[in-house]
């Protein structure tokens, strides 16, 4: 494991001691790192994207993707506070998180409806 993410996972456990946030957030940083082989201070938006592909061809839930991509994000931003010259942050919000599309509301059955007439004619 990288020693700045060893880092990052004990400032998490200072920040969030109950929470699972640690150990999710350490293995989607491993994860990601180990697939890109580059160090930290050299990743790019590209390399994002390139991720989010790669997650979404191995048929990745929506969830899991924008759960990692938070993390990255997180990462880059205790970076940014430890750091005298940190790393660009290259996790881009409105870029890289994928929206979950909305459900359309489901058909009234029929006898629901009848009932509801019913209700309003008496």
């Amino acid at each position: 494991m990288l020693p700045e993410i060893e880092r990052f996972q004990k400032w998490l456990r200072r920040r969030a001691p109950n929470t699972s946030t640690p150990i999710h957030y350490t293995n989607d940083l491993s994860l990601f790192f180990n697939w890109l082989g580059k160090p930290v201070v050299e990743v790019t938006v590209q390399d994002i994207d390139a991720f989010i592909e790669y997650s979404q061809s191995l048929g990745h839930a929506i969830l899991t993707i924008n759960r990692r991509l938070a993390a990255l994000r997180s990462f880059y931003h205790f970076l940014g506070i430890e750091m005298e010259k940190p790393p660009r942050n290259p996790v881009l919000p409105k870029r890289h998180f994928i929206r979950l599309g909305q459900k359309l509301p489901r058909d009234v059955q029929d006898s629901n409806i009848e009932r509801l007439f019913q209700m309003i004619t008496v």
